[in-house]
């Protein structure tokens, strides 16, 4: 779009030269962004705060905090002040590489300008304080921002509920959630996801179900991330059936199963059953093999064909083998050219 412009003798403006180096730098497409910058500087133009800032989200963006602070010391050099979205911007990139040091000296610096911080450096700073180690003083921080009155949003008790579950387990974080709610607060679908999530993963599957049955009562529509991670936990705790069960679940509330979801209960059925590909060298018992089809869920290839349509896409699990389809063919009676036909027709990638 900037060639043609310059191809049609269209003079960018400043404005111009701002909205194509925010998108480009969100985008993660920093070469052509730092091409663009040089450009408008070559032209004359004075880079303002705002396109400082989506140079360095740019670069953080893309890894390359080093980068990014390259520009942040090059814009105060240059006389432009940076503002609270700047240094949100580079204490987020530095803490995404687990930087806290340089995480802390941003901060003081900031407050030092006599910037005010808002719920965004709260947020970041919260989530260093836990992936530090440090979760009394990430909790003290959050109850002390709630007690001065400073905003926070959703975001923030996603991360205070992310960082209780990795640091002091499902209960602490589960025993906040109940406080938030008994304050009248009302929290979204992606807080509850981390709660499930963390439920899910110590096995307290009757937490999980509070959990959605709190989210359904709020009006809180759960979404597929919700389902894969109950699925996936009742998998990896040896309930493949109450899995499959929930599957149909999906579709009763309106949520369409993901690539994830269906592999998810393919692997957790093949590794909790121990099914095993037969092989000339070494077959299978006929009683064996009888007694795996009775506890296969699907019975016949076309029940299967919905379940591996996603086998047509060019997004297939690259955890589902060729051996595992053979497994699949094989539990079914049928032999794997026969499985793939019908799930391709099923998938529309055959005529």
């Amino acid at each position: 779009m900037f060639e043609e412009m310059v191809y049609r003798g269209i003079k960018p403006s400043l404005y111009t030269f701002t909205v194509l180096i925010d998108g480009l730098g969100k985008e993660g497409k920093i070469d052509e962004v730092q091409c663009i910058f040089d450009v408008m500087v070559s032209k004359g133009f004075e880079p303002t705060t705002c396109i400082y800032n989506s140079l360095i989200n740019g670069y953080c963006l893309h890894g390359q905090t080093e980068e990014a602070n390259n520009v942040f010391v090059a814009m105060i050099e240059k006389g432009c002040s940076p503002n609270v979205v700047t240094f949100n911007t580079l204490m987020n990139g530095y803490s995404m590489e687990k930087n806290f040091g340089q995480v802390r000296l941003l901060f003081f610096e900031m407050l030092n300008r006599g910037l005010k911080p808002d719920c965004v450096t709260y947020n970041v700073l919260i989530r260093v304080l836990f992936l530090s180690g440090n979760a009394l003083t990430a909790l003290q921080l959050f109850y002390k921002i709630i007690g001065y009155g400073d905003t926070v949003n959703e975001k923030t008790y996603a991360v205070v509920m992310d960082g209780l579950c990795r640091c002091q387990g499902i209960n602490e974080a589960i025993r906040l959630f109940r406080n938030l709610e008994m304050a009248g607060l009302e929290l979204n679908v992606y807080v509850y996801n981390i709660l499930i999530n963390g439920a899910c993963e110590t096995e307290m599957f009757d937490a999980v179900m509070e959990l959605l049955h709190s989210m359904l009562c709020k009006g809180v529509q759960p979404d597929v991330v919700t389902m894969n991670a109950i699925i996936k936990g009742l998998c990896n705790s040896g309930s493949v059936s109450k899995a499959y069960e929930l599957l149909d679940n999906m579709r009763r509330l309106g949520i369409s199963p993901s690539d994830h979801t269906y592999a998810t209960i393919m692997e957790g059925f093949l590794r909790d059953y121990g099914v095993k590909t037969p092989t000339p060298e070494r077959e299978q018992q006929p009683d064996t093999l009888e007694r795996q089809r009775q506890l296969f869920p699907w019975r016949t290839t076309e029940d299967c064909a919905e379940l591996f349509s996603w086998l047509g896409s060019s997004q297939m699990s690259p955890a589902f083998s060729t051996k595992q389809l053979t497994i699949v063919a094989t539990l079914l009676g049928t032999n794997q050219r026969q499985l793939v036909i019908v799930v391709g027709a099923r998938a529309g990638r055959l005529r």
